[in-house]
C-alpha cells in the first residue's frame, strides 16, 4: 500500500484519498454517478482490479468485497431432469415433489401441483 511519511507518521495514500473525495461523490448529480460507477464497472474492475484480486486467498477476496460464484442449489440441478421425465413445464414445486423434499407453498396454483 503507498503511504506517505511525514516525520515519524505514516499516513495510507487510498483511504485518505476516501475520505477526501467522498464529499465531492455525494455532491455530483446521479447521471453522473450512474456514468462513473459504469465507468468503474466496465472498465476499470475487471481491467485492474480483478486480476489482483483473484490472486488473493478466497477468505481475502471476501474482505475485498468479491461475492463468492453461487452454488447450484438441489432445485436448480433437479428442474431440467424432472421436466424432462414429466413432459411438463419445471416450477420450483414440481422439482421439489420429485426430490420428495419440503418446501414452503406461496399460492394455490402451487398447492394443487404439489397435491397432483
Amino acid at each position: 500500500m503507498v503511504v506517505i511519511c511525514i516525520g515519524p507518521v505514516c499516513v495510507p495514500v487510498v483511504p485518505l484519498l476516501i475520505i477526501l473525495l467522498r464529499p465531492i461523490w455525494n455532491v455530483l448529480p446521479e447521471k453522473m454517478r450512474a456514468d462513473l460507477a459504469k465507468f468503474w464497472n466496465t472498465k476499470v474492475r475487471p481491467t485492474f482490479v480483478d486480476p489482483w484480486l483473484n490472486k488473493l486467498p478466497p477468505w481475502a477476496q471476501r474482505l475485498c468485497g468479491k461475492r463468492a460464484k453461487k452454488k447450484e442449489t438441489m432445485v436448480e440441478k433437479a428442474a431440467p431432469a424432472a421436466s424432462a421425465r414429466a413432459g411438463e413445464p419445471t416450477t420450483s414445486v414440481a422439482s421439489l415433489k420429485d426430490l420428495k423434499k419440503a418446501h414452503a407453498v406461496q399460492s394455490e396454483e402451487e398447492l394443487e401441483t404439489v397435491k397432483k
